[in-house]
Parts: C-alpha cells; structure tokens; sequence
C-alpha cells in the first residue's frame, strides 16, 4: 500500500511541475491619466501573473491584481483570461500580447474597472530573474481611464 501512494504521489507531482509556465510578478512604475482625475502619489498597483503557452495561443493567469489609479481600486484574483487578438496592427504595443480584463471587485466612487492588459511577448520564454513590461489601459466607471505601466519580474520559470 506505501508503495502504491509514493507511485500515484510521485505521478502527480511531475504532472503538476510540468507546466513550462513563467510567473511574473509585476510592480507598477507609472501611471498616465486620460482624463477625469489627477494623479496621485497613493496611486499603486501590483500584478501576479501566471504565463504559459496554450495549444493556439498564451494563457494568462491572474493570480492576483490590485490597481488603486485615482482612489479608485479594482481587485482581481485567479482570472484566466485567453488572449485577445489584436483586431489591427497596434501602434503602441507591438510585440505584446494582450488580453482583456474586468476587475472583479472594485472600490471609489464608480462601478467597474475594465480594460486590456499588454505583455511583452519575450515574457513567455523568461528566465527566472528576467524582466520584462506590462500595461493595463483601463476605464474606471463613466468618467476616468489611463495606463499603469509595469515592470515584471519572472520569480519562477519551469
């Protein structure tokens, strides 16, 4: 019976290490205002990401996302999201991939904090201790919108 749970941990153990996955712990180094409010010096965001190649394109993970733009906070936490194509050729984010996100709670004075967030793409292949960038373009209720640009981190790398 002992050998029998070492055999079926040993089994599970290599399937849930072998997910060639790079976790990206990003910290955010800007923020740019569209319109609506100014920036503030307790304006701050964190994201956790989970990074891996899907069977046609990458799959993102949200572990965990905290965005506090303006005095408005959005939080999100374990989101897979599936890239989302760009419809044209971006002007602004080239060599990124992108995929949609919705907060899933959210703080201040509006409903709902939504948006893109653009990954560079070298981030798929990052060695642990790489550094690459991230944006979040968001809108926030009817009123504000902006970027938080990120810098990320991979802290691990299967």
């Amino acid at each position: 019976m002992f050998k029998t749970l070492l055999a079926v941990i040993a089994i599970f153990s290599q399937i849930s290490f072998a997910d060639d996955a790079t976790y990206l712990e990003c910290n955010s180094t800007n923020f740019r205002q569209n319109g609506g409010w100014e920036i503030q010096e307790s304006d701050n965001a964190f994201l956790m990401l989970k990074l891996e190649q899907g069977a046609i394109q990458p799959v993102l993970t949200v572990k965990t996302a905290y965005v506090n733009f303006g005095g408005y906070i959005g939080v999100i936490s374990d989101l897979q999201l599936v890239e989302k194509p760009y419809e044209r050729t971006p002007s602004a984010y080239k060599n990124h991939h992108r995929w949609e996100m919705d907060a899933e709670e959210t703080y201040g004075h509006e409903d709902g904090m939504w948006g893109y967030l653009v990954v560079n793409q070298e981030a798929l292949g990052l060695n642990k201790y790489g550094v690459t960038d991230a944006h979040f373009y968001l809108q926030s209720g009817d009123h504000h919108g902006g970027t938080v640009d990120f810098t990320c981190e991979s802290v691990y790398h299967w």
